[in-house]
């Protein structure tokens, strides 16, 4: 039995893709050039998946042991379930040029800490963005290729709460372009391909309108006491950038109908924060405070019979040790299994299940007195399928 390529790698992209739930930043789905080296001279794909993350924690009251609080019921089920819809299309216009169409939801966040008795009021936040990616390759020899293209996003949300009790956020849906770029080495006799891949950082501006919502404010006349402050209507712009990634992605054929793959991806979180409204005079206006993220991968595939193939592979990604309300987990480890079948010889089904432990962390409320949040032992499932035709 001798190893092809495709023969795992088709299993794989559903379990690599569920994987990434609660990644570095705000990651859903990751660009990989892989669709441009699949084997028949047009290649269709389409995949679905739900992510179930199961993200509870315990309140603390930092700096007031001796406080008498109502009792609390801790912060349950703040991050709901999402799903993720990919597609691509991959054409060879000759022996050496081939070109791909891709779309994922690229980034996103599903934030929802409920209502009292949590100790946030109703902090909630949807945030998606959905990549459109057109590549092509170029075989400079039998062995080196190079790679690129343009990957535009479309981005949109809303939230409530993020500063005070009910106020409401909308952010419209906004565009923008950068560009990715790579260079592989293949040995095709082994099943060997090497390949390095860059992508630019892409700047976003939303519109963005807040109303209603309150917050308390110090009395300015005595006695001292805290008064109600109710936010007036603001619209402006909320810049976001999508930070800039490297990813060196390996596989091998290590024994006949056996493939060994892996990658290491290094996205730069830290410079790609979200500012609201892009208002020096609006208080406290980034929202976020990402560091880098730093994710290894690493897997074996088998290919079992002619038809049926299987995967195993891990992830790993170190946390930041810095708290945040916005995602409080920190650092992930993934297991994940994924099977291929092939129905016919142009049809082949793919399926997989990934169960991720997700790193401990604590909200950053950053106001002396009131309760923070704590998060640990929390773990998240994903499941996936992929339906794939080649001509």
């Amino acid at each position: 039995m001798t190893i092809q390529s495709k023969s795992t790698l088709a299993a794989l992209s559903m379990v690599l893709m569920a994987g990434t739930a609660h990644a570095g930043g705000l990651d859903r789905t990751t660009y990989s050039p892989n669709i441009l080296f699949e084997q028949g001279k047009v290649y269709i794909e389409g995949s679905l998946a739900r992510v179930n993350p199961d993200v509870d924690g315990d309140l603390s009251f930092p700096g007031n042991p001796g406080l008498l609080i109502p009792a609390v019921s801790g912060i349950d089920d703040m991050s709901p379930n999402y799903g993720l819809v990919s597609g691509g299309i991959k054409l060879d216009i000759s022996d050496r040029i081939a070109v791909a169409f891709q779309t994922f939801e690229a980034v996103g966040a599903d934030i929802d800490y409920g209502a009292p008795p949590n100790f946030y009021t109703n902090l909630f936040a949807d945030l998606t963005g959905r990549a459109y990616v057109g590549t092509a390759k170029i075989s400079l020899t039998d062995n080196i290729s190079v790679f690129g293209g343009i990957k535009h996003m479309v981005v949109s949300g809303e939230a409530t709460s993020l500063y005070g009790a009910g106020e409401s956020w909308d952010f419209d849906p906004a565009h923008g372009t950068g560009y990715i770029a790579g260079i592989a080495y293949e040995k095709k006799e082994i099943a060997l391909r090497v390949s390095l891949t860059y992508e630019s950082s892409i700047d976003i501006d939303l519109g963005t309108s807040r109303v209603g919502g309150a917050t308390l404010v110090p009395n300015p006349a005595p006695p001292p006491a805290l008064v109600p402050f109710f936010f007036p209507p603001v619209s402006g712009t909320t810049t976001a950038t999508i930070p800039e990634a490297w990813e060196l992605y390996f596989q091998t054929g290590i024994a006949p109908g056996t493939l060994l793959f892996g990658s290491v991806r290094h996205t730069s979180w830290s410079k790609a924060n979200i500012v609201l409204l892009n208002d020096p005079s609006f208080d406290s206006n980034n929202v976020t405070d990402f560091s880098d993220s730093l994710t290894w991968n690493l897997g074996v595939g088998k290919q079992l019979t002619d038809r049926l193939s299987m995967s195993v592979s891990g992830t790993y990604e170190a946390g930041s040790g810095d708290p945040s309300t916005l995602q409080p987990v920190d650092g992930k480890f993934t297991l994940g299994v994924g099977a291929k079948y092939k129905l016919t010889e142009n049809i082949e089904l793919s399926g997989g299940i990934s169960h991720t432990w997700l790193g401990d962390n604590e909200t950053d409320v950053n106001t002396p007195g009131l309760p923070e949040g704590v998060f640990e032992d929390n773990h998240a499932w994903a499941f996936g399928t992929k339906i794939a035709l080649r001509f």
